[in-house]
């Protein structure tokens, strides 16, 4: 027998049978599903009927149940429900060839990263999920940025075409210590969360955004790799190599992995099917990871990555473009992820400026390619961020910004004018700024308790077993501290 949920061929919009509202007990939104409230009353009522006694007409509807009527913090989980947590993400097994197509079936947004209907969620959504439950993996885009902003500084400081500017290298210094910090912190973090959660870890990874996500702490290495003061690396080209090997395996069985699904996956694991903006974060990889390599003189291997990664740039940019194989058009409501699609080109040019020791014609052509996207979404700036609440995704402004500033930097090391000077210490500037920007929101945020809501990527319920969404799905039922 199916539950009221299953029975029903078409769901209701979500807005017209969700009443919102606030918990006297524990001062937190609650929402209810009135059509599960409904068909508790009536089970009431019927009951009452049975029983032969007069039935009530004003019968309240069914509330909520907080931890706060059982002696926890309002609003919150303690450590004995996270065992149902658990139990629930056991519970919701799947096979992980349709997860994309789960994903993209229950979920919306351009990071689908929110529920179409409440009811498919696992847990209760009125409460405060465990902390680690709740930091997602774009976490490692604040380490890309910052990460970034470090080399951005250090070529300010030392390159011959910024002389002008007269600016200390401590700038770039304590960035990147700040960036080496952050970069533990969020990888310390995310390791306990592959460790208590590895399950929702798995969810993340299988995500068609969240999975691009992954790589990024590995870039982050890199680039500050490439960043290091002189102190640290005084052109050491072995120490380089070392730590260039060390950082790149992971992004290449990363991008392996990925690339493979793309050319050879099933219908539902193809790039067009799979295929966004932080696509292109496992390609940027290649060009860092080709960097690095030359900057430690094995300009063989270096190319060898720059040219894999041209390869896929090409075609996940003309699949982005193009959007096969629906020609569905993106949502209005741009997100800062679009940005992304200035950082291949100017990795790229970058990159090749650092294998072929010049500025040729093809390094000109990748900076004017990303110069060109750069002004391209420049102009259409209300859209990306009209309407757009503050979270972790805004980060993605940051390393595109600063992409350009370097990739600007390198074209003007090889041309002496003045404008392409300016152009270089205003792409710079600008790039900072928003660094800046985006940091003050993150921190104040964080201190409003508001910039890790509940992650509903590991939450939604995916099984299509009937059994199991009756027992998991209904996230009017809260978890009980008994199990």
């Amino acid at each position: 027998m199916l539950c009221h949920y299953h029975q029903a061929p078409n769901r209701t919009p979500l807005h017209s049978r969700m009443q919102h509202g606030r918990c006297a007990g524990c001062n937190v939104d609650i929402t209810i599903d009135m059509t599960y409230a409904s068909q508790k009353l009536e089970n009431m009522d019927r009951t009452v009927v049975r029983s032969g006694n007069i039935p009530r007409v004003h019968e309240e509807l069914p509330t909520h149940t907080h931890r706060h009527s059982q002696g926890t913090k309002a609003g919150s989980l303690d450590m004995d429900g996270s065992e149902d947590f658990h139990r629930r993400l056991s519970l919701d097994e799947v096979d992980p060839s349709q997860f994309p197509e789960t994903y993209c079936d229950r979920m919306s947004g351009i990071e689908l990263d929110k529920m179409k209907d409440a009811r498919d969620s696992m847990f209760p959504l009125d409460k405060r999920w465990p902390f680690l439950l709740r930091m997602p993996a774009t976490i490692f885009g604040i380490t890309m940025g910052i990460s970034s902003q470090s080399i951005v500084w250090k070529g300010l400081a030392t390159q011959t075409s910024m002389e002008f500017l007269h600016l200390p290298a401590i700038v770039g210094t304590v960035l990147w210590i700040i960036g080496i910090v952050m970069l533990v912190v969020t990888s310390v973090a995310y390791a306990l969360k592959v460790y208590f959660w590895p399950k929702a870890v798995y969810r993340e990874f299988v995500h068609p955004i969240r999975s691009n996500f992954l790589v990024q702490p590995f870039l982050s290495a890199l680039f500050l790799l490439l960043g290091a003061p002189k102190l640290v690396n005084n052109g050491d080209q072995t120490s380089i190599i070392i730590c260039a090997f060390i950082f790149s395996v992971p992004v290449l069985i990363i991008e392996v992995h990925f690339y493979g699904h793309w050319l050879m996956g099933g219908h539902n694991r193809r790039l067009s099917a799979v295929v966004n903006p932080t696509t292109q974060i496992s390609v940027i990889g290649n060009f860092i990871a080709a960097t690095a390599f030359a900057v430690g003189g094995w300009n063989d291997l270096a190319l060898f990555l720059f040219s894999a990664g041209l390869l896929h740039q090409l075609v996940v940019f003309l699949t982005i473009y193009m959007r096969l194989p629906s020609n569905a058009p993106l949502v209005s409501q741009l997100h800062p992820v679009l940005f992304l699609f200035v950082a291949p080109p100017c990795t790229a040019a970058t990159s090749w400026f650092a294998i072929s020791g010049e500025v040729d014609y093809f390094a000109k052509i990748l900076t004017f390619i990303g110069l060109f996207l750069y002004l391209l979404l420049a102009s259409r700036a209300n859209h990306l961020v009209r309407g757009v609440r503050f979270s972790l995704a805004w980060w993605a402004y940051t390393f595109p910004m600063g992409a350009a500033a370097l990739a600007a930097m390198t074209y003007a090391s090889a041309n002496h004018c003045l404008f392409a000077k300016v152009l270089a210490a205003g792409l710079s500037f600008i790039s900072s700024a928003t660094v800046m920007f985006v940091s003050v929101y993150t921190v104040a945020r964080t201190f409003t308790g508001h910039l890790f809501p509940n992650d509903e990527v590991v939450g939604v319920c995916l099984t299509p077993d009937p059994s199991v969404r009756n027992v998991i799905s209904n996230f009017s039922n809260p978890i009980s501290a008994a199990s």
